[in-house]
């Protein structure tokens, strides 16, 4: 009988540990256990400080599953000090959460209560709380960081009815416990004397029995090992935490690399690898913050590729040629550039790189990519078993892949349009899902708010309504018109409301977005809805779908998008759980299953009824504060009975016997600091009131040191020499050995190099005998003082200009002249012309009559009229070669006919500037116009472009050193900005040598014009250049002016400037 019975006993593992496995599967359902759906708990907080002195706890609690309805400070009978609940400046804000600080005069101790949580479960799963931040002090010292745990608290999970934790290894203590027993009944049996058959056959029972244990313990931790680890991004929740693999595809040529050599200024000095890794924090943060912390990307795997893709199995791109699809060096070429990005091999891609075993391998669920423009074409391309759908780009089937990933690709060139493809990628998602959708459901929740239908089809006068897209926002009026500050209703906020909206719109412009691309792409993706809870819709067909009101649960998890619709049936039947307590005479359950299973309908029976509230005994009471003992005795009051409406029952306890605690305390004096321990202590001598207890003494030890001899001397390194205006020396010694204090210094101070190298520019025109250059530039950087090599120096001009005498007379067939005179003044050198000269006769010297007055002129015909004057020239006068006399009329009044403008010239476009752009009318056509219609002084831009390349005008004359040409024409077009050349140097040709006759000193000083033609002929400047240092009366001579152009009563190198810098004005010409 005895070993009858144990064998049933042998068996009771097994039973119990499959009712152990039972239990713990009830965990994920807080519906099927004591904590329900919507029930209010309460959590207590406990410090855990480990050994260190501890007296300030700052902690974040971020709630799982759980609403945080209140925070109840500890009991205030511990000297807390300070008590901050909120979240008010933290880095985002989380709605399930309380940030609290506190802080104490003495040390916080472990397991001391930090205060108490009033929480409500919110859904089905575990609920849990979790510490985001944390920090420990001691004295304002933190002794603590995130990495600890400060704070611990009872978890919140269901119970199952058999009061077992589910979370202890049951099946290893029953087996245990059934060894003892087996070896309990042997040893019974065999003092028993039973048969060696009985032992035998107890043993065999007994042994198989634990056998059946061990292998029900392999199967349950077997299947709970190889069950597939839920997702870590709750799907059935508005949570999401995700993972993904970061690509950076820069080729790489020896120490140059792709991005960094061509695109520099997006680089902004970083490296490649840290550009990327700032990218996927901005992603990652953008996430953040437009799903208000509810999706979290973390980066599992980060890979490089540096090699250039091939193209039907050729590498067409190099290191040097892709320069062409960038700067256009040599030129832009569309067939290559273009073509090429056209024919990038995705599946060969995903193969080589093997991107599919990796996402499988580590869980990844999204991949984010960075590459060059021109490598490959699509910004969102989708990968997997089947082609999937379309994301913005295509699918592709790649063998091998297990599940479908979508690949996002931004380019090194444009860093902050990333999340401007993410949103074209729920843009082509939200358009296959609501493919399924009836008309009026489309248009009502998805193409009123995005008008997506309208892409590209847009006209200027047309605004979009509600939301708008990824192009458009709600007040644009053109694609891309993100910077446009005219205010407009939006109903960009009502979106989330989806599907009941409130019609609550607001005005706005962008402002609210910054005005730019990366902040509108924001502003819109936060606006897809993102609650919790699903909506029930009707397919054209008629069936009946669930459709979540979390739009992320489809643009992050592409098998949702795949699997969509999931048609389903009406309820049936249902299942009902037992009716509570009666509480304030109402009683409620709850539905535990429906029929058919994921169908759709009400229950047909109600839910809460009413009924009529039993007579319960008290059983507990709530107290107040026990009052101060007084005569031994202390007493407190009844607040409240429990349970709530109780009668009767147990009798509260409402007085005690008390020992007054004591207050006061006296001690002995701090006795001296010990040398070893340091510590000093006293002792207690007495305490009030008299007969008292306990209390709160002051501590009665305390750390000491022991003060090291003051320092009194210090040596210093020498002065180190002088870099950027700063030197520097450092702490060498001090005196006495191991004495304290710090030293005065200084330790720095500032200085100034003197500069022993110096750059020069070029050695300027000799002028006045002497010539200047500059010094550019100077080392070390920042110097001052030194000696440079000399900035001036004595120069002698080279002559350029010679006035020559009379041909001699002809001797031995030669003729000969001298040089009376070269320009500039005291130059030397030069080229004159030949002073000697072939002849066979007597050459008469060329006699110039003295000036007659002219009499009359002969004239051109009258120019057209500008500016309410004509001109016209003098073609001769009489007599020939006259001087003066009868003056010239050259110009008339006149009225000109009102010509409207044809044609106009235009500077180049300005930078581009809040989203506009400007340039200038600089001419127009015909000459004198007025009015005419030119074209667009103004437009809207996105990005500035820098000017390339120019085509110019003619070089303009040599005046002063210097030609001048227009530019006529740019690349690319409508670009700004850019490097032309629009001067040159040049040289002015010298003037020839003229035999002249020059004016007699003391005579009027007469006209440089001589025949008043408004001409300067070669002769007429010879005339005046003989009359170099000859005086004479100055004269008011009209068109050019006399050889004396200054007025000042001699003809000099002055009136010479300033007749050549005033030629080609007022009608004179040269």
């Amino acid at each position: 009988m005895i070993h009858k019975l144990f064998s049933l006993v042998s068996f009771l593992p097994v039973f119990l540990i499959v009712f152990s496995s039972s239990a713990q599967a009830l965990v994920a359902s807080p519906t099927a256990g004591n904590y329900a759906k919507g029930e209010e708990i309460t959590i207590s907080l406990t410090a855990n400080p480990a050994n260190e002195y501890i007296n300030a706890i700052e902690f974040n609690l971020l709630a799982e599953n759980l609403q945080i309805l209140d925070y109840i400070l500890p009991a205030e009978s511990g000297n807390w000090l300070v008590s901050k609940p909120g979240c008010e400046n933290d880095q985002f804000y989380i709605a399930d959460k309380v940030c609290v600080t506190l802080g104490k005069q003495q040390a916080i101790q472990p397991g001391e209560s930090l205060g108490t949580l009033r929480v409500m479960i919110t859904d089905d799963g575990n609920a849990r709380l979790l510490t985001i931040n944390g920090s420990g002090y001691s004295d304002g010292e933190a002794v603590y960081e995130l990495d600890q745990q400060l704070v611990s608290w009872n978890e919140v999970v269901s119970e199952s009815s058999t009061g077992l934790p589910v979370d202890l290894p049951w099946g290893s203590i029953l087996i245990v416990v059934c060894i003892g027993l087996t070896v309990g009944v042997l040893l019974l049996l065999l003092l028993l004397r039973k048969s060696k058959r009985a032992v035998l056959s107890t043993v065999l029972i007994v042994g198989g029995g634990l056998l059946l244990a061990v292998a029900a313990i392999v199967v349950l931790n077997f299947t709970q090992s190889t069950t597939p680890e839920q997702s870590s991004a709750s799907q059935n929740s508005n949570r999401h935490s995700l993972k993904v693999m970061f690509i950076g595809y820069n080729p790489v040529e020896g120490d140059k690399d792709i991005a960094t050599t061509y695109f520099p200024g997006a680089m902004a000095g970083r490296t490649a690898a840290q550009f990327e890794d700032e990218m996927f924090e901005k992603i990652r943060n953008a996430y953040l913050e437009l799903s208000e912390g509810r999706i979290n990307f973390s980066l599992k795997k980060k890979l490089n590729i540096t090699s250039f893709p091939t193209y039907d199995g050729v590498q067409e791109f190099t290191f040097d040629n892709y320069a062409r699809c960038v700067y256009g060096t040599p030129a832009f070429q569309p067939e290559f550039c273009d073509a090429l990005k056209l024919k990038f091999d995705y599946v060969k891609f995903v193969q080589e790189n093997n991107l599919c075993q990796i996402a499988k391998d580590e869980g990844i669920d999204e991949i984010w990519m960075f590459s060059p423009p021109y490598m490959l074409a699509w910004e969102n391309f989708m990968v997997g078993p089947t082609a999937g759908f379309p994301v913005n780009g295509p699918g592709f089937v790649v063998p091998g892949c297990d599940r479908h990933i979508v690949i996002t690709n931004g380019t090194y060139d444009r860093p902050g349009n990333l999340m401007h493809i993410i949103g074209h990628k729920a843009e082509a998602i939200m358009g296959r899902l609501v493919s399924y959708w009836k008309a009026e459901d489309k248009e009502l929740h998805w193409n009123r708010f995005s008008k997506i239908d309208l892409y590209g089809g847009m006209t200027p006068d047309f605004s979009v309504p509600y939301c708008g897209n990824i192009h458009y926002p709600h007040n644009g009026t053109f694609s891309y018109d993100i910077a446009n500050k005219t205010t407009r209703l939006s109903a960009c906020s009502d979106w989330k409301n989806f599907p009941e909206y409130t019609g609550n719109n607001v005005q706005s412009n962008c402002d609210d977005w910054g005005c730019t691309d990366d902040g509108w792409s924001l502003k819109w993706l936060s606006s897809l809805p993102h609650s919790v809870g699903e909506v029930l819709m009707t397919a054209p067909s008629g069936e009946k779908f669930v459709f979540k009101k979390d739009w992320w649960y489809y643009f992050l998890y592409p098998e949702n998008v795949i699997s969509f619709p999931q048609y389903i049936q009406e309820c049936t039947s249902f299942t009902y759980g037992k009716w509570s307590v009666c509480s304030n005479k109402t009683q409620t359950r709850s539905v535990v299953s429906r029929s058919p299973e994921n169908c759709y309908g009400e229950p047909a029976e109600p839910l809460v009824q009413e009924c009529a509230d039993p007579i319960v005994a008290c059983t507990d009471y709530k107290y107040s504060d026990w009052g101060i003992c007084i005569d031994g005795k202390q007493s407190r009051t009844v607040e409240d009975s429990l349970p709530s409406g109780c009668i009767g029952g147990a009798n509260p306890v409402l007085s005690q016997s008390c020992q007054v605690a004591c207050t006061a305390f006296t001690y002995t004096e701090w006795s001296g600091c010990n040398e070893e321990s340091l510590i000093s202590t006293r002792q207690l001598v007495s305490s009030l009131p008299t007969g008292c207890v306990g209390g709160t003494p002051e501590p009665l030890s305390q750390s000491c040191t022991i003060a090291p001899e003051r320092c009194t001397e210090f040596n210093y390194s020498n002065w180190s020499a002088c870099v950027e205006g700063k030197q520097t020396r450092t702490l060498v010694s001090q005196l006495p050995g191991g004495c304290s204090g710090s030293a005065p210094g200084p330790f720095e101070q500032s200085c100034q190099s003197v500069c022993s190298e110096f750059t020069y520019s070029d050695w300027g025109e000799c002028i006045d005998g002497s010539q200047n250059r500059t010094i550019l530039s100077s080392l070390p950087s920042g110097c001052s003082g030194g000696t440079p090599a000399e900035l001036t120096r004595a120069c002698t001009p080279v002559c350029s200009n010679f006035v020559y005498s009379e041909w001699s007379e002809c001797v031995n067939s030669n003729q000969t002249r001298t040089i009376i005179s070269a320009l500039p003044q005291n130059c030397s050198g030069g080229s004159p012309a030949a002073l000697s000269r072939s002849c066979t006769a007597i050459i008469q010297p060329t006699l110039i009559p003295q000036p007659v007055a002219c009499t009359s002129h002969t004239y051109s015909p009258w120019g057209a009229c500008r500016g309410g004057s004509s001109t016209r020239t003098v073609v001769s006068s009489v007599p020939e070669a006259c001087v003066g006399g009868v003056a010239p009329v050259t110009t008339q009044s006149c009225t000109s006919p009102q010509v409207t403008c044809q044609e106009f010239s235009y500077s180049a476009w300005s930078n581009c500037e809040d989203g506009r752009r400007e340039r200038i009318i600089v001419g127009s056509s015909p000459a004198g116009c007025i009015g005419g219609t030119p074209a667009q002084l103004s437009q809207g831009c996105t990005s500035e472009v820098t000017c390339q390349s120019f085509t110019y005008s003619d070089w303009g004359q040599c005046r002063n050193g210097i030609q001048y040409r227009n530019i006529s024409g740019s690349t690319p077009t409508s670009c700004s900005g850019g490097n032309p050349q629009l001067s040159r140097s040049c040289e002015t040709q010298p003037l020839p040598s003229v035999n002249v006759t020059p004016v007699v000193a003391g005579s009027s000083c007469v006209a440089i014009d001589g025949n008043q033609d408004g001409r300067i002929t070669l002769i007429e400047l010879a005339r005046f250049l003989r009359n170099f240092g000859t005086k004479c009366e100055p004269v008011n001579v009209q068109g050019c002016g006399s050889i004396d152009a200054n007025g000042d009563g001699i003809v000099d190198d002055k009136d010479l400037r300033l007749v050549l810098s005033n030629y080609n004005k007022n009608q004179c010409r040269i």
